[in-house]
């Protein structure tokens, strides 16, 4: 006897579950059909609870159910084959790729759509195919379960969904779907051939037809129970299904949730009261004088409650659900098990807000006219925070604050569900382990594992779509989910080794070796790169030479490769470009010998990885065979990051098996194409979920929505509940035929068409019913929040419109006063948390504050309160900082530093400074402060975003090239050969990739030669026409510091010894501790500018920029001057010569070098105030510079600065010091408490000497 089981409380389901599940034969697997795992897990442990033990149990989703009911009514195997939506996609794409040829005008729209721009790619036409197909196999689906008569059905017969006249999007959708189900289509034409694979091919309402009527049980058969426990809604043709011909070998078994145990089919929404209302009564006209016309926001809405004698929530969220059981309740067969609790029975505790709203929707109570005067409580809260982020500490501080309040609420009894579970999954893990490891199981989400996965995966099966760049190789190489798995003889495998210090030395490689893209020589050739030299950016030449490199000297060159014609030539032969071939030598890449092994297993990865890639694009392979292809390929370079990633892992490989349906069950399936395959699997990847965590039986839940709506929880958390977020907002499916207006009869307000069935469910309807069965659901406590404030304009923002409707509802029928939204504040270390009574507003006061259960927040906290109480009573200069504060217990207190030295260890050396550093924190302090503090190198570079050859070089790169280049000039035994130093540079840079080749070559090679030879002709105007070889006697470059060995000047300087007074090594400059302000002692190194010594004349310093001279030329000559005079180098009160030499011009300023101790005064000052954090301000010399020349008062400074701050950012064309660096918004960084100050402290002296170098 099937059996129809309601209750408003699914806890309430599992007792006459049980008792079913008792009767049965315990031998046999009881089936029970479940929406999702969760359930599944929540049914498993209730039953375990109850018997102590389940098991025998086998869960399986509706559809699989309906299959092997209907495949295998009686046991037996029909020899049909179920189409999956793969299989009909895979149809689907077939038929349309024939029909977007056909010049038929039933396909014009779909020409229309293939050709909506006129240059599209067959890459981008094939993949706005597969995309049409996969929306029509969902559609055709839907079609065939919500409309299987009124569409599928007329197409069948020969006809049209209204008359004659179709329109042109169903005339299109009708040709297809019989081009494939019709009595001619594919499908069913081949019941006619023996020989077609595609006979067996069937619909699940296909086969639901092919079952008779009345089914030949035999003798002895026993019909089994089906148990569907928890589903919201059922499709038309699933109840038919289940109703009809299925419970006739089947004994059916709903469990269904019903938030109202009174008869409540009949209780219309807002809209359908409103129709009815005038429809039949003309005189209630003036009842709607302010809504005469029923909008398409009236009809999915439903929010809008007015003077309506019917349970609101059940009026404004509950169609869905009362439809669906209308449906049920049509089959009379049912035998009716009723187990509806009433939250208000039994309880001898005060009845809670929550209680009463869920037993106003049980009973079906009207909406009350006069209010209950209820008192707002804890069941029911509303959090209002600025940010995803402070919703998740507040809620992770409410679920301490209760756990620590009743003893008895376990972590497992609470639930946070997120609507945007991608939006919230990270902040709420990140925030629920700081604070105290707060428990917590993610169910249906998304791992960060999971994520570098997928994306791993992506990016090897689309390496044979692009030119094998340094990027796109890099990108995938450094995913931490990248690892080469090879056999036992290549040694260790990376997974047990230091994977990060490897990439990283392989990446070093790659750039030291010129590799920027292309496989070989031969595939620079097939995509064109004729004008590229031979052996230039590809990996060939590259792994070539790392190979060989541990059997050949440094630079020396492969056999097989002498050095290019162009080298003797002074320029590119016209073989060589004419000749791809004929290029730059091959030349060995030295290592050293304990790099030998990784340098092998890079080379062996990289020629592994591309053999296996490079020629995916032109081969075919049925689905199973790429199924087992790609399976092999992940497991070979892919892998999980750590164990928490094992599981996504295996799901991969199963998702590369399911290409198999691809084959649509033929015994010889037809091969397809590599991208084909590709963007199936890639689709089956987008909807890969993860859970992680034995999920209900230990912490907090983490979940979707979808999955946890109905299971009972005590506490449940709703996140995310944002206007314009929950519900989501309607849209109209303009492919979809359901969508498509029925004529009714016209009514009063003028509508002569509906767009629904009864049964039908929006997706805004679908959320307001997952709302109200979340809210029927929940036992003690249910709390919803929101994001109150705009992110980027700080506008405020309000709750959902479900939300909305709650409050107005609380408001007018059950509080005593209006509904009380807890607002959180922007920072979670805010005064209201901890110290209420420090408040001085008393409007920021209240009865309770929120919970805030952050130690680190309470400290900070802590720390503002006696920040401000110290300046208050006693006054210091400048900000308080870690510095200010020496006592041990008071910095670990307060989570600081011991000293902020360490980070000078950390990064290099306690207490080093580069001259370098000290020039940029001048320049800009935010910024410089910033890359000290995140342990940037000087000058850093992403390695891996170099893709194509170049083509120009960055200023940076063309002025070191140039520079060197001069040094090289200066260093020479002879006078300067600019070609001959030129082209040796050229020689050395080209294989590393650096600069530009062939046509680009040359017009650069040209300009950098008439750079360098101006420098000439400036530096012997300013010798007033000495010879070279007296320039080169008075030059001087010093070298103050450690150096690296490959120093550029060190390596000049071995190459020509007999100028090696010129390079003159010296010690850092040391500036020992300072007992008075107890600083320590610091080191300066640095290389000097080119300085010239000339007994019978003035010292003189020379910078040599490329393109104009700016002011901040004149601060680096400037810092160099006053460095070399504080080290004793040049001596004090030298008249020195700083001289700028452009291309152009050259300008020179006098510098009266101050005493040596005024010097190093100076310089540790500097070094000082860059250590302090709180420098770490919006400060640029150009504003500086600017702004001195107006002689501002101290007042006067802060509006000016702001001022200018304000203009140079909105200037478009604008470009100052404080655009450049690692903070992409440095217009939110706090501005100098007293600028003019600030900028005597720093530049006093510059201005004192040299003057402004801005006028």
């Amino acid at each position: 006897m099937p059996e129809l089981h309601y209750s408003n409380r699914l806890d309430r389901l599992i007792e006459p579950l049980a008792e079913n599940l008792d009767a049965e034969d315990p031998f046999e697997k009881a089936e029970i059909v479940v929406p999702n795992f969760s359930l599944q897990k929540w049914i498993s442990l209730q039953l375990a609870q109850r018997a102590g033990i389940a098991a025998n149990l086998r869960f399986i989703p509706l559809e699989k159910a309906l299959q092997e009911m209907i495949q295998f009514p009686l046991r037996k195997p029909t020899g049909r084959i179920l189409i999956s939506r793969m299989m009909l996609q895979r149809l689907l794409l077939e038929r349309l790729r024939e029909n977007a040829a056909d010049r038929s005008p039933i396909w014009e729209p779909l020409q229309d759509y293939l050709k909506k721009s006129s240059n599209i790619s067959d890459a981008d036409r094939e993949q706005r195919l597969f995309q049409l197909s996969e929306r029509m196999a969902r559609l055709f689906q839907d079609y065939e379960y919500s409309r299987n008569t009124e569409i599928l059905g007329r197409w069948k017969e020969g006809k049209f969904l209204f008359g004659s006249n179709p329109s042109k999007l169903e005339h299109w959708q009708r040709e297809l779907w019989l081009s494939l189900f019709g009595p001619e289509g594919c499908l069913m034409r081949s019941d006619h051939s023996s020989d077609s694979n595609l006979k067996d091919l069937r619909t699940l309402s296909q086969l639901y037809d092919e079952l008779p009527e009345e089914p030949e049980l035999g003798k002895g058969y026993k019909r089994r129970k089906l148990h569907i426990f928890g589903l919201s809604y059922f499709s038309h043709f699933h109840q038919q299904a289940l109703t009809q011909k299925c419970s006739r070998f089947r004994d059916i078994h709903v469990y269904a949730l019903n938030p109202c145990m009174e008869f409540w089919e009949n209780l219309q929404s807002v809209w359908e009261k409103k129709q009815e209302m005038r429809e039949k009564l003309e005189h209630y006209r003036l009842h709607f004088q302010q809504d005469i016309l029923i909008s398409e926001s009236d009809l999915e809405a439903g929010e809008l409650i007015r003077n309506e004698e019917e349970n609101p929530f059940l009026q404004a969220w509950g169609r869905p659900g009362r439809e669906n059981i209308r449906l049920l309740n049509e089959w009379r067969e049912w035998q009716f098990d009723e187990h509806f609790h009433d939250p208000q029975e039994g309880s001898a505790e005060p009845t809670s807000l929550l209680c009463q709203i869920q037993h106003d929707i049980l009973v079906r109570e009207p909406r009350r006219e006069k209010g209950l005067k209820l008192e707002q409580d804890q069941s029911l809260q509303l959090l209002a925070c600025t940010s995803p982020r402070r919703e998740a500490e507040a809620v992770g501080s409410l679920i301490w604050e209760w756990v620590h309040q009743d003893p008895e609420l376990r972590f497992n009894e609470i639930a946070v569900v997120a609507y945007e579970i991608e939006r919230y999954q990270h902040e709420v893990e990140d925030v629920f382990q700081s604070l105290h490891g707060l428990p917590c199981q993610l169910i249906d989400g998304v791992s960060g594992s999971a994520s570098r996965l997928q994306e791993a995966t992506k990016r090897l099966l689309e390496l044979c779509d692009g030119d094998y760049t340094r990027e796109e190789l890099f990108r995938l190489i450094l995913n931490p989910c990248f690892l080469p798995v090879f056999s036992e003889q290549t040694g260790p495998l990376l997974r047990d080794r230091d994977q990060e210090s490897f990439k990283e030395r392989w990446l070093k490689w790659t750039d030291e070796l010129g590799i920027l893209f292309g496989l070989d020589q031969d595939t620079h050739n097939e995509k064109g790169f004729s004008h590229l030299p031979g052996h230039l950016y590809h990996w060939d030449q590259g792994l070539r030479r790392l190979a060989m490199g541990r059997f050949l000297g440094e630079s020396q060159p492969l056999p097989g490769h002498p050095s290019p014609r162009w080298a003797q030539t002074g320029g590119i032969s016209d073989q060589a470009k004419n000749d791809p071939g004929e290029g730059l030598p091959l030349r060995a890449y030295g290592i050293d010998a304990e790099d030998h092994e990784e340098a092998a297993r890079f080379v062996m990865l990289m020629r592994s990885l591309m053999a296996d890639t490079r020629d995916l694009s032109g081969i075919k392979l049925c689905g199973k065979d790429w199924g087992r292809f790609f399976r092999n390929l992940f497991k070979t370079y892919i892998g999980p990051s750590g164990k928490e990633g094992e599981s996504e892992f295996q799901k991969l490989g199963e998702l590369a098996l399911s290409l198999e349906e691809l084959d649509l069950g033929r015994k010889k399936p037809p091969t397809i194409s590599f991208h084909e395959a590709r963007q199936f699997f890639l689709q089956q990847l987008e909807g890969m979920k993860v859970n992680r965590g034995h999920y209900l039986a230990e912490g907090v839940t983490l979940s979707s929505y979808l999955p946890m709506r109905p299971i009972p929880f005590k506490v449940v958390f709703l996140l995310g509940m944002g206007e314009g977020r929950f519900p989501t907002s309607y849209r109209k499916d303009h492919l979809d035929l359901r969508h498509v207006p029925i004529p009714i009869r016209k009514t009063l307000e003028g509508r002569t068409v509906r767009e629904r069935q009864i049964g039908d469910v929006s997706v805004p309807e679908r959320d307001r019913y997952m709302f109200l069965e979340t809210l029927v659901s929940t036992q003690e406590r249910m709390v919803l929040s929101y994001v109150c404030r705009d992110d980027r304009t700080d506008d405020e923002l309000k709750p959902s419109s479900v939300v909305q409707t709650l409050v107005e509802e609380l408001n007018h029928g059950y509080l005593k006063e209006s509904f009380q939204t807890v607002f959180h504040p922007l920072k979670n270390y805010a005064f209201p948390y901890f110290f209420p009574d420090a408040l001085k507003d008393a409007k920021d006061k209240t009865e309770k504050n929120p919970p805030n259960w952050d130690e680190h927040a309470f400290r900070q906290a802590t720390a503002l309160g006696l920040r401000n109480k110290l300046e208050a009573n006693h006054p210091v200069p400048g900000r308080l900082d870690s510095e200010t504060i020496s006592s041990v217990q008071l910095r670990e207190y307060f989570s600081l530093p011991q000293s902020d030295s360490i980070y000078e260890e950390e990064f290099e050396g306690k207490g080093n400074f580069s001259l370098n550093q000290l020039r940029a924190f001048l320049e800009c302090p935010l910024q410089s402060n910033a890359k000290r503090r995140l342990f940037l190198p000087e000058d850093e570079e992403d390695l891996t975003r170099m893709v194509h050859e170049p083509v120009s070089l960055e200023p940076l790169y063309e002025w070191q090239l140039l520079q060197k280049t001069f040094d090289l000039g200066l260093l020479g035994a002879t006078g300067p050969d600019w070609i001959q130093l030129y082209r040796e540079m050229l020689d050395s840079s080209l294989l590393g990739g650096a600069l530009p080749t062939a046509l680009f070559e040359d017009a650069m090679r040209r300009k950098h030669i008439e750079i360098l030879s101006s420098w000439e002709r400036h530096l012997r105007d300013l010798f007033q026409g000495k010879n070279w070889s007296k320039i080169q006697t008075a030059a001087r470059k010093y070298l103050q510091g450690p150096l690296r060995e490959d120093h550029p000047l060190l390596q000049f300087g071995k190459i020509f010894p007999d100028n090696n007074q010129i390079l003159q090594l010296k010690p850092a400059l040391q500036i020992p501790e300072c007992k008075v302000d107890e600083q320590p002692g610091i080191n300066i190194r640095g290389e000097s500018e080119w300085t010239f010594e000339d007994p019978q004349d003035s010292w003189k310093m020379v910078h040599f920029p490329i393109r104009g001279i700016r002011p901040k030329h004149w601060i680096r000559l400037f810092l160099n001057g006053v460095h070399l005079a504080a080290g004793g180098i040049i001596p004090e009160h030298t008249n020195l010569l700083l001289s700028c030499v452009s291309a152009e011009k050259y300008e020179t300023k006098e510098f009266l070098l101050p005493d040596r101790l005024t010097c190093r005064d100076y310089l540790a000052k500097l070094a000082y105030d860059m250590r302090d954090p709180a420098s770490a301000e919006l400060f640029p010399v150009e504003a500086v510079l600017e702004l001195q020349k107006d002689h501002l008062s101290a007042e006067d400074w802060p509006q000016r600065l702001e001022q200018w701050l304000e203009e140079a950012f909105e200037n478009p064309r604008s470009r100052f010091s404080s655009e450049y660096g690692p903070l992409d918004f440095p217009e939110e960084a706090k501005r100098p408490d007293d600028p003019k100050g600030t900028m005597e402290n720093r530049f006093g002296l510059l201005f004192n000497t040299i003057g402004n170098p801005g006028t």
